[in-house]
C-alpha cells in the first residue's frame, strides 16, 4: 500500500527511495526531491527476459515510465508485504524480511557540517 491505495501484482523488482538517483541510474526517478516530506516507490512488474532487456535501455534514455511494466507513485507512508518470505536490501545491505513499512518522519534526522 502507498498511503492506503492498494497495489496488488507479481513484481520483479520495487524501490523506495528519497532521492532521484540510484544505483547509477541518474534518471531514475527524475522528478524525486528530498526535501518534499514524500517517498518515491518504483516498482517494476515481473515481465519476460526481451521485455527486461527494452525496459533495461529505457531507464538508461530515462523513458522507462512510459512502459506499462512500470509504476510510479509517491507517498508518505509504504507498506509491502510478500506471499512467501523475502528479505529486502537496504542500500545493499540485507535488511529486514517483509513486510516492509516505510514511512517518512520530518526533522528526525539531523546533519551537521564542520
Amino acid at each position: 500500500t502507498a498511503d492506503g491505495q492498494i497495489i496488488e501484482g507479481d513484481v520483479f523488482l520495487f524501490l523506495i527511495m528519497n532521492s532521484g538517483t540510484v544505483g547509477g541510474f541518474p534518471r531514475l526517478v527524475p522528478f524525486a526531491q528530498i526535501d518534499d516530506g514524500k517517498l518515491d516507490l518504483l516498482i517494476i512488474n515481473k515481465c519476460n527476459l526481451s521485455e527486461l532487456m527494452s525496459l533495461f535501455f529505457s531507464f538508461l534514455k530515462g523513458i522507462h515510465y512510459t512502459s506499462k511494466h512500470v509504476t510510479y507513485l509517491q507517498a508518505k507512508k509504504i507498506y509491502i508485504e510478500c506471499a512467501e518470505e523475502l528479505q529486502s536490501d537496504l542500500d545493499g545491505e540485507l535488511g529486514p524480511n517483509l513486510p516492509l513499512h516505510v514511512e517518512v518522519v520530518p526533522g528526525k534526522i539531523k546533519f551537521f557540517c564542520i
